[in-house]
């Protein structure tokens, strides 16, 4: 028997969550830690190492990031037996980074085996060289020559002439 005000009902089946099992594995991220002796380093003075560490990496290549098309100058990495100076990319680790002028730079480092992998960053800090120090208090009661050697230092590198300090 049918009456004449049924209502047809349509019922949705309902979802079924797809099936991942034949998708392709999607690659983990692989993970880089940059670590440094130093925050702060002065143009042309000591280097600060970086060192880069990772679960999955075993082989990184290190660059200085580019800002507006053109090289960072304001250091660069420290590589060669005569300690030449670039912008990389260079595939070690450590890296030593020369602080060249004052201002700020990003070094970055990734899987060398697939640049685009993972890219972690480290920005550097490079101020000014300190000025060698030039006459101290103690200098106006001895000159250079009769300084005694306890309070007597050389001034710069390869230099003959002293300060007292």
């Amino acid at each position: 028997m049918k009456f004449s005000d049924e209502v047809s009902i349509n019922i949705p089946t309902p979802e079924v969550a797809p099936d991942v099992s034949q998708r392709p594995a999607q690659p983990i991220p692989s993970t880089i830690s940059i670590t440094s002796d130093k925050t702060v380093v002065e143009a042309g003075g000591f280097v600060a190492t970086l060192i880069a560490s990772s679960n999955s990496v075993t082989s990184f290549r290190w660059g200085i990031l580019k800002e507006n098309g053109a090289t960072d100058q304001d250091c660069f990495i420290v590589y060669g037996s005569t300690g030449n100076a670039g912008e990389g990319p260079v595939v070690t680790n450590p890296v030593l980074i020369r602080g060249a002028k004052e201002g700020s730079c990003t070094i970055a480092v990734s899987d060398h085996s697939d640049p685009t992998n993972f890219v972690g960053t480290y920005t550097l800090q490079v101020t000014k060289a300190a000025a060698v120090q030039q006459t101290t208090a103690a200098c106006s009661t001895f000159s250079a020559s009769a300084c005694p050697t306890d309070r007597c230092k050389p001034i710069g590198s390869g230099c003959k002439d002293k300060i007292c300090t």
